[in-house]
């Protein structure tokens, strides 16, 4: 797994590096998240969405 080796690199370089890929770790972990609650929210809205675009009232 390619994050895992990025990760143990950064264990190599002391307590400086070890933290800056823990925390690119962690903003990795919360971006992915959030991809995951916003792909859920396009297919909850896109549909809903589109038929107020098309309405013509």
């Amino acid at each position: 797994m390619k994050i895992n080796s990025v990760w143990k690199m950064g264990m190599g370089h002391g307590t400086l590096g070890r933290q800056i890929f823990m925390l690119g770790d962690e903003i990795f972990f919360i971006g992915s998240a959030l991809q995951k609650i916003f792909s859920r929210g396009e297919q909850l809205f896109a549909p809903r969405l589109f038929l107020e675009m098309f309405r013509s009232d």
